[in-house]
């Protein structure tokens, strides 16, 4: 999976100390991630949803 802001992250990790692990902990296992589609995604976060 690409993730295009990782700078967003990284930013919102500094302004929002307490949530940087949490983050972090997404952004690496978004790159890790293998899914195709939504359906291959929502195995991993069964409440995701389409944006836009």
């Amino acid at each position: 999976m690409r993730i295009v802001a990782k700078k967003t992250l990284v930013e919102y990790g500094t302004t929002y100390a307490d949530s940087r692990a949490s983050v972090l902990d997404w952004y690496l296992l978004m790159k890790r991630c293998a899914a195709d589609n939504l359906a291959e995604l929502r195995q991993i976060f069964p409440t995701a949803d389409l944006v836009g």
